[in-house]
């Protein structure tokens, strides 16, 4: 909010500390601004003990908005620096389990002296620029604090360079100091109400909050629920003990107030007594420091009880991000005139309050409207208002109205079905409403045709509940006014549609990528998308009608805003599609532009309630769902339409209030709903039912006629029964069919006609069902249990048939024996007991007590199919009641079709149908129907839509497998079986026991699914899969693992060729990841086709067909355990002796136990193995699951740490090779590998390498030619560089060929740990396939030469190169680097040679510990910063594990050599020869020994021929080379997949930015174990250092030097005037030569010192004479042909730079002004390695001799002064211009004596500066010039002497004289007297 502030505050000035201080004393309450803190005396202790600082960052705010930001936290303290994990893109992080403990051992007083600074960085961003905040908190302030705690405080974050105090954002923290003994106790966590507040905040000195005032208007309310009256509370709980429904009959009005909340601050309006749609008309103004910390803007309305506690009504939360904008083109916080609604716990009081009451307090999603408030909310800055409280201006009401408009909208359903229903044994029925409208359970609300008849649930034969609606589906419709806000939804249905656009296309881009498709495939999707997002992005948004509603000042910022963001992305997608050339950066940068369009989607406007789905039983509210208004919301333009809108979809039920969202229900689906739902305008009704053209839209009158049996035969209800006659549906309402009169715009339609419910049996679609009936007893008076009066009974209570007598229905056979449930709270038998029957499903026990008087219990029986269901239908239809009549027992009971002998009630329906008498009928209206207590009531017509054919479709769920479910069992393990549930059926699979990873292999075939609609209407919206994973017990109810919604593959032919592919699903438990399910699911379209076959194991269960399931084999598994590394303690014990479990598709392999960890972590027992059956995908393949026990005192085993390894794909391998039976030795192939390596070996010419160093060697490989020397030419091997890390190289497979390293976690984290690692295992798998035609015992192990695993001590040779583009750590942009290395406990720091002023430092060093493997490992490689005040920085570290490299089968110890030398810069340094590598790389692999001939010129392995010829050619030189034997080796050793002499490019990071490069490192290791020898010499890495050299430049003379000086040269002019015989009148303009005062300067370039000759003073026409000497010295590196110099930092005297130049030498002549500046006449550039050549004479002096100019016989030569070593003769100077013309000029030359000699040279000859002593070699006499500079008389006497020398003795002479006579005639003539003189000039002509 930066830009904000500033463009708020501009000229506001700041209260002085008076101000200040009477504004905080009369600040609100809970309005303090600063965190006053009492200092206390602090006893110091005299020893010094353990602290610990326990530091937790919780969340951030207000960081850089407006920018996408990753910010990361830093905490330093002392020496000590932690870090939280980077939050990608937030600009409001929480960082989850960011605790930090910091131990310090000190004095009490040196810890409080300390302070915690934490900082905020963006991980994005150079650390320069990284920092977006700090604060500094004392500990001695922590320590002031009850219990030393610092709790749950926000800091300012602010910039100390920020000289304005700008407020960088804010910090949640908690600080708490433990002293010696003391434990940390938990925080609990507030509200964040509660402590967003300003005295919760804790501001640093300079930074600046500004005074605001947040205002809130307060208009009016509406639909505000009844009041809970006094006494309600005790008849509920009366109520609920008797197990009775307790309904409010006279609904109560409340008090309403309203009570506003921000910043911790609050003010409610004035109490309105006795109403539900109250009229406030006030004013709350609550005074904040700005920019705030508080987010959230809570309103909410409560019932005022007096001095009683308030109850609560409804609660509305606003977040302060969605109501302004930061930055210079935002907004301050904006909202309203607009109405902002409640939601709370159900409106019904039929529960007890207090169970709903968080939702009322806006803690959950509100299940329930509960009325509108209209307000207006704003801010601006100023100061705290003196009343908080002011009534608005009654002018103010007049701008009101135009928001109060309202316009009539109509709210359509059509219910499909009804599943998945939780067991319910009252009817239920389904309930629509928004805001009030169509509330059927509040008297209050309007009647309105928005409920479904009840209906009783009927059970699917598995798990669920359905309803079974048949094809007429019932329409329910909600009338309702409200504003015209259709431009706020329109925008935000546009935002949504494009949302889902980008997150589908991404999806589909994410799994091509995984499935790593061809570019182009994913180009064909991403191209089109960016195509779709520029063209949507430029669709103009919906704006305001003024003629139907009116916008606010937020409507209009909101506007501004979403237009100008959906411009610029428009363009950048545009852009990316145009300009972008790499895929992966392409899709990332619009998985951006998705986050940005995000920003947008929230409309905080919305005044429109949303629409509430309600499934009710027994007037009581048992589920619910919440659809948002504009998913919904119709708009002409379809871009602007609801996602849903009109469209088929499917939600699933929730529970309302605790239990739903987080309590025993919230795993526990209420049911699953599909329907289509349209809300719009009543004028576009009609188009509406225009979306229907498959079926027909029909409005019924409707009544039941109900009959009882009297005997034998059927009787009216007589006028005591507690129904009518003539009823509705539930019997409550008296409807004759007398009583319809014909609505107004409506036509009856025909005559009253019998129209039976269509029904569809609970079995209907099934091939097997399960029958259940209760088997009834009572107690007699002599406590003797005897049959019930209803012996046996139905699942809906009515009385039916004993077990033995109850026949299958029609086309259905018994196919199993009645058998008890004991699946349930039974005793052994199968009873349960009560104490009645009407309590028994209130509570029942498995145990008999005395009071209990009845019993029950539950017999099942399995029945199957056999007839068509079609053949069904046809026999059913000849015994259906022709007259339309459906009976049942009772009427409170499932009616049915046929009649039944327990039936004693009997009712049909009656129906008249009406149609509109024209266009403009409104399709919401109502009969009036009087009744017996002659009152009316309104009864609706009932609305259907008729399909007059139904679809059937049948669902193949190919159920393969599962992995990572959940344990539900003590033992750690499950029982699991997968349950599939589509629509009215469901299906479980076997069960699998005791496993987490279960494989099922099942076909489940949930069988004539029937479906409504078009065909396209079921692609485009699919019936939604349910598949959830229980496990099974064998005592109580199965335990829910897990659950998953997908959508099948529709296959609308049978013959359609797509294939299954079965896939892993991810399960979800309350929110939270519960495994994977492996499966597919395919809906084919059944009707009259015929389907594919499926076979079936016995009849019983259908496997997944062959096709679709994983194709398996028969595999070995070969483990090798070699031991633990850094196993932390558990439970503050050491683990001593643990062992290693090892679970793999459902096997257990248990290792033996390690001794001792302490002394040696590895096992003695490595290697295992097992033979079982695995896909040959590793994507079907199950996991590894490794976990770490340790057997503890009284039997405990726990789990250390455990690992599961989801891939097994890298340890997979080829099976070895079959042993020869008479050898035994492993038979291996090598003819085509060797044949080929030998082929490849290259002839090189060898030579010694004398006067060479490591770095030629290094430099020749890099492609440096020019450091290298002459390396090259001499043939000498160079060495193979690596860009990546060593383990990074394809061809040495990760150097985890032996060992794999597994991080080892806890499962259960203790509060104080900063993450859950608990070590490393160290093993290796190998897994290959079995031949089914050899035994497995033939087939040798993988694991069966296995080295000691004993500790190894080894020598470490770390070898540093350089290192290149590290991170900038200073604020100059550069970094003061060295080196720590730590290895276990060993360290080395190298702080003393740092190199200062760089980020491409050579290090050139070589350092060397001796580390004992196992226990020292990993091998640390920080780079740090070096600072002098403040602690060092890491710039980046890097680690590597030595025992991978150890015991690698690459051989990473020490890198081989192309050549094998015993001196030299590439000398044999390994402690083994290469025969005796070669040897044991023989046995390790199985090859046949090597075996060498006599003259060891060739050697054999195998079949394999290897000769010395084949990779040496003509040797010049081979005094350093090593035997025969051993180079043949060496050579033989390097065609194997072995690590060659090397330097790997290590990339460096940093845990403050994980994943970004910090720069990149080159090394290499050499590692020696001690057992093996010693070492060789070390190479000599030091980096090549500078020669001392003295260049010295004798400058003797110059000659045609442009000067443009004149001064005495006009005597000159005159003379060369007569010796041209030119008139006097020409004196003025033939100057002749020029003269100046000219110097010489000269410089070594990149050496800031120059120096520069005497001046020569009015050197005629540029000659000068000068003899004066330059003396340079400078360092020269000549391996890199560069002189090296020492840069001074500005800002730090003591900091040099070194820099690398090229040996430049500078000579500039010089034209020296006194009061001017001085002018550069020409100058000369030249390179001492490619020197120009001399002239000898002045007159050959030209530009022809700068190296490369073109001349007659080529390019110019030039020659090397550092070989020649000296140079004299002339040199020609040029222009500057000379730089940017293609044709220098010429401006002078030059004659010098240069010589480059070393520094001992110049001390042998010494020479002085200029002519100064010692002035010898050469000695320098003064030239032979005038001594005087301003000898006027000298300078004419050399200027005539000039010219005679020029012209000639004899003309000069004669033209001398005839001058002189004629200035001496001039002189005379002037000379006479004026009166002559004009007497003559008139004469002459002329005039004076």
């Amino acid at each position: 909010m930066d830009g904000l502030i500033s463009g708020l505050t501009a000229g506001l000035t700041t209260e002085t500390e008076d101000e200040a201080a009477e504004s905080d004393d009369s600040s609100e309450s809970g309005g303090d601004t600063t965190e006053v803190v009492k200092k206390t005396v602090i006893t110091v202790t005299d020893k010094e003990q353990q602290y610990k600082v326990r530091i937790r960052v919780l969340e951030a705010r207000r960081l850089k908005q407006g920018e996408v930001i990753h910010p990361v936290v830093r905490v330093i303290m002392g020496e000590q620096k932690k870090q939280t994990d980077v939050i990608p893109a937030q600009n409001d992080p929480v960082f989850d389990n960011a605790i930090f403990m910091i131990e310090q051992h000190c004095f009490l007083k040196e810890l409080l002296a300390e302070n915690i600074s934490f900082q905020v960085h963006d991980s994005l961003k150079p650390r320069s620029a990284a920092l977006i905040g700090s604060h500094k908190v004392e500990l001695q302030t922590v320590y002031d604090q009850p219990k030393h705690v610092l709790k749950r405080k926000w800091l300012v974050l602010g910039d100390p360079k920020d000289t304005l105090g700008t407020v960088k954002g804010f910090l949640k923290i908690s600080v708490a100091i433990l002293l010696p003994g003391q434990k940390f106790v938990k925080e609990k966590s507030a509200d964040d109400v509660v402590e967003d507040t300003e005295s919760n905040m804790i501001i640093p000195a300079g930074v600046q909050l500004h005074d605001s005032v947040f205002w809130l208007r307060v208009f009016k309310a509406e639909d505000l629920p009844p009041a809970i009256p006094k006494g309600i509370l005790e008849k509920q709980k009366k109520a609920r003990k008797k197990g009775e429904i307790f309904t409010l009959a006279n609904k109560a009005t409340m008090d309403p107030k309203l009570i506003y909340q921000f910043a911790g601050k609050k003010l409610s309006t004035d109490v309105m007594k006795v109403t539900d749609h109250p009229e406030w008309y006030e004013e709350l103004r609550i005074g904040v420091k700005f920019p705030t910390l508080a987010e959230k803007l809570k309103i909410s309305i409560i019932d005022w009880n007096g001095p009683e506690l308030p109850d609560p009504v409804g609660t509305c939360i606003k977040n302060l991000s969605e109501i302004c904008l930061p930055g210079c083109a935002g907004f301050m916080p904006s909202f309203g005139p607009t109405y902002m609604c409640l939601y709370g716990a159900p409106r019904e009081l039929n529960s007890l309050p207090e169970d709903y009451d968080e939702l009322n307090r806006g803690q959950g999603s509100g299940v329930a409207y509960h009325g509108r408030v209209l307000v207006e909310f704003g801010a601006y800055l100023g100061k705290k208002p003196e009343k908080t409280k002011v009534d608005i201006p009654s002018k103010e009401f007049m701008k009101l109205l135009p928001f109060m408009r309202r316009r009539k909208y109509i709210l359509a359903v059509v219910l499909f079905s009804c599943s998945m229903i939780y067991e319910y044994d009252d009817p239920v029925k389904i309930d629509i409403s928004i805001g009030n409208y169509g509330n059927s359970l509040d008297p209050l609300s309007s009647p309105m045709p928005s409920s479904t008849a009840n209906g009783h649930a009927a059970f699917d034969g598995n798990a669920y509940y359905y309803l079974p609606w048949a094809d007429q589906k019932e329409c329910l419709l909600v009338a309702s006014d409200w504003e015209d806000i259709s431009f706020r939804l329109g925008a935000a249905n546009m935002i949504h549609k494009l949302i889902h656009r980008i997150e589908q296309d991404l999806d589909e881009i994410q799994h091509l990528q995984a499935a790593q498709a061809p570019i182009p495939d994913i180009a064909a999707v991403l191209i089109p998308l960016l195509n779709y997002i520029h063209e949507y992005c430029s669709k103009p948004l919906p704006v305001v009608d003024p003629e139907q509603c009116i916008g606010n000042n937020l409507d209009l910022q909101l506007y501004k805003l979403r237009s100008r963001e959906l411009r610029r992305l428009s363009e950048h997608a545009f852009n990316l599609m145009e300009y972008s050339t790499d895929v992966t950066k392409t899709v990332q940068a619009t998985t951006l532009i998705l986050e940005d369009i995000n920003k947008l989607l929230v409309e905080p406007q919305n005044s429109i309630p949303d629409v509430f789905v309600w499934m009710i039983s027994e007037g009581k509210r048992v589920a619910y769902y919440r659809i948002p208004t504009h998913q919904v919301f119709f708009f002409d333009n379809d871009d602007q339409n609801g996602k849903f809108c009109g469209k088929m979809q499917s939600i699933f039920l929730k529970f309302p209030g605790r239990e739903g969202e987080t309590g025993s229900l919230c795993n526990t689906i209420a049911g699953q709903l599909r329907f289509k739902m349209w809300m719009g305008l009543e004028s576009d009704f009609k188009k509406w039912e225009d979306m229907h053209p498959e079926a027909e839209i029909v409005y019924y009158a409707e009544t039941y006629e109900n009959q009882l049996e009297d005997g034998k035969k059927w009787i009216e209800l007589p006028a005591t029964a507690d129904r009518p006659s003539f009823s509705d549906t539930d019997g409550n309402l008296l409807l004759p069919k007398a009583n319809f009169k014909q609505p107004s715009s409506w036509n009856f339609h025909g005559d009253w006609s019998v129209n039976p419910d269509e029904k569809i049996d609970a079995d209907a679609g099934l091939t097997e069902y399960m029958q259940c009936v209760y088997e009834n007893e009572m107690k007699d008076v002599s406590n003797i249990w005897r049959p019930a009066t209803l012996y046996y009974t139905d699942t809906t209570d009515c009385e039916t048939d004993d077990k033995v007598n109850l026949k299958a229905p029609v086309g259905w056979e018994w196919s199993g024996e009645w058998t008890a449930s004991l699946n349930r709270a039974v005793d052994e038998y199968g009873w349960e007991y009560s104490e009645s029957a009407e309590s028994m499903e209130v509570s029942s026990y498995p145990v008999s007590k005395y009071y209990h008087k009845f019993r029950r219990r539950m017999w099942q029986r399995s029945r199957t199919r056999v007839m068509d269901s079609s053949k069904i239908s046809e026999i059913k239809a000849k015994l259906v009641d022709k007259d339309g009549w459906e009976y049942a027992a009772s009427f409170k009971s499932v009616f049915h079709d046929i009649e039944q002998k327990f039936d004693k009630s009997r009712r049909r329906r009656w129906q008249r149908e009406l149609k509109p008498a024209s266009d403009d009928a409104h399709p919401v209206f109502f009969f009036e129907m009087p009744q017996a207590d002659a009152t009316i009531v309104k009864e609706f017509p009932k609305i259907y839509v008729n399909y007059n054919k139904s679809h059937t479709y049948q669902l193949r769920a190919y159920i393969y497998q599962a992995r990572d479910l959940l344990p539900a069992d003590l033992d750690g393990f499950s029982d699991p079986y997968a349950q599939v549930v589509c629509m009215n059926q469901s299906k479980s699979t076997q069960s699998i026991e005791s496993t987490l990873w279960p494989i099922w292999d099942e076909t489940l075939v949930l069988d004539e699914i029937p479906m409504h609609g078009e065909h396209s209407e079921i692609l485009s919206c699919p019936p939604q899969i349910c598949v959830e994973i229980y496990d099974k017990n064998l005592i109580g109810m199965p335990v829910f693992l897990g659950r998953l919604i997908t959508k099948p593959i529709i296959k609308l032919d049978p013959n359609d060729g797509r294939t299954a592919i079965l896939k892993w699903y991810r399960l979800v438990n309350g929110g939270k990841f519960a495994g994977t399910l492996l499966a597919s699911f395919e809906l084919f379209l059944k009707d009259d086709n015929d389907l594919p076959f499926i076979s079936s194991d016995d009849g019983e269960i259908c496997r997944v067909p062959t096709g679709i399931r994983p194709v398996v084999e028969n595999t070995r598994v070969e483990i090798l355990l070699w031991g633990l590394r850094g196993v932390k303690n558990f439970k503050n014990s050491p683990v001593i002796s643990p062992f290693v479990e090892i679970e793999f598709n459902g096997k257990i392999i248990q290792s033996a136990k390690m001794e001792d960890n302490s002394k040696l972590p590895n096992f003695k027992k490595s290697v295992y193995s097992l033979e079982l059956p695995l896909p040959k995908e590793s994507i079907y393949a199950p996991p590894i699951t490794l976990k770490v026990r340790e057997e503890r005192n009284y039997g405990r085993r726990p789990v250390i740490g455990h690992h599961v390894e989801k891939s097994i794909t890298k340890f997979r391998c080829s099976t070895p090779a079959v042993t020869d039976a008479t050898s035994g030795d492993v038979i291996v192939d090598m003819s085509s590998s060797t044949t080929a390596s030998s082929k490849s070996g290259k002839k090189v010419k060898m030579v010694f390498e004398s006067g060479l160093d490591w770095w030629c060697k290094y430099y020749a490989s890099v492609g440096e030619h020019d450091k290298c020397a002459d390396y090259l030419t001499r043939g000498l091997p160079c060495v193979t560089v690596y860009d990546c890390e060593l383990e990074n190289v394809p061809e040495f497979e990760g150097l985890n060929d032996f060992l794999h390293t597994f991080q080892l976690q806890k499962q259960v984290k203790d509060e104080d740990e900063e993450d859950v690692k608990c070590g490393e295992l160290q093993c290796n798998f190998k897994i290959y396939p079995l031949p089914d035609d050899t035994k497995s015992e033939d087939i040798p192990m993988v694991f069966s030469k296995l080295p000691s695993s004993c500790v190894k001590s080894c020598i470490v040779r770390i070898y540093l190169v350089c290192a290149s583009n590290l991170a900038a750590k200073d604020d100059d942009g550069f970094s003061d680097p060295y080196v720590i290395m730590s290895c276990g406990s060993k360290q080395i720091i190298d702080r003393d040679n740092y190199t200062a002023k760089t980020l491409n430092p050579t290090f050139g060093a070589m350092f060397q510990m001796k580390v004992k493997i196992p226990f020292e490992k990993n091998l640390k490689i920080s780079l740090m910063d070096w600072d002098d005040l403040e602690p060092d920085d890491l710039i980046g570290e890097t680690i590597i594990d030595l025992e991978h490299r150890l015991y690698s089968c690459h051989r990473a110890l020490c890198g081989l050599p192309q050549q094998y030398y015993l001196s030299g810069i590439s000398t044999w340094r390994d402690t083994e020869r290469p025969s005796d590598i070669l040897s044991s790389y023989c046995y390790q692999h199985g090859l046949e020994h090597p075996f060498y001939t006599e003259s060891t010129s060739s050697l054999t392995i195998g079949d394999a021929v290897y000769y010395l010829s084949d990779y040496e050619g003509v040797r010049l030189d081979t005094t350093n080379f090593g035997p025969v034997d051993e180079r043949l080796a060496l050579h033989v050793l390097n065609t194997f997949p072995l690590v060659h002499e090397h330097v790997e490019t290590r990339t460096l990071y940093s845990p403050l930015q994980p994943g970004k490069s910090q720069g990149k490192l080159r090394m290499w290791l050499d590692i020696f174990p001690s057992s093996v020898g010693l070492p060789g010499i070390p190479l000599d890495l030091t980096p090549r250092l500078p020669r001392n050299y003295e260049c010295r430049v004798v400058i003797l003379n110059t000659r045609d030097v442009e000067v443009t000086d004149e001064g005495l040269a006009k005597m000159g002019a005159c003379l060369q005037s007569v010796a041209k015989n030119v008139p006097l009148s020409g004196l003025c303009v033939n100057k002749g030569p020029n003269m100046g005062d000219i110097y010489v300067k000269g410089w070594i370039d990149g050496i800031n010192e120059s120096q520069k000759t005497d001046v020569h003073f009015r050197a005629l026409d540029g000659e000068g004479m000068f003899n004066w000497r330059f003396v340079f010295g400078f360092n020269y590196v000549a391996y890199n042909k560069k002189i090296l110099h020492e840069e001074q930092d500005s800002d730090d005297e003591d900091e040099t730079t070194v820099v690398e130049v090229p040996p430049q030498l500078i000579i500039e002549v010089w034209d020296d002004d006194t009061l001017q500046f001085n002018d550069c006449i020409g100058r000369i550039e030249m390179n001492l390695l490619q020197f120009p050549v001399a002239a000898k004479e002045p007159e050959d002096c030209s530009l022809l001799q700068l190296p490369g100019s073109p001349t007659k016989k080529g390019p110019a030569p030039s020659i090397n002064l550092f070989r020649q070593t000296m140079a004299k003769g002339w040199y020609p100077v040029y222009s500057s211009s000379a730089f940017v013309s293609s044709k220098p000029k010429l401006t002078g030359k030059v004659e010098m004596l240069i010589e480059i000699i070393t520094a001992p040279a110049a001390l042998a000859k010494p020479a002085g500066r200029g002519r100064d002593p010692p002035n010898l070699n050469p000695e320098l006499k003064p030239p032979s010039r005038p001594e005087g500079q301003l000898d006027t008389a000298a300078s004419f006497l050399r200027t005539i002497k000039f010219f005679f020398k020029k012209y000639g003795t004899r003309a000069m002479a004669m033209r001398l004289g005839a001058t002189v006579l004629t200035l001496f005639g001039t002189f005379g003539f002037t000379s006479l007297p004026g009166s002559l003189i004009d007497a003559a000039m008139e004469k002459m002509g002329l005039s004076t």
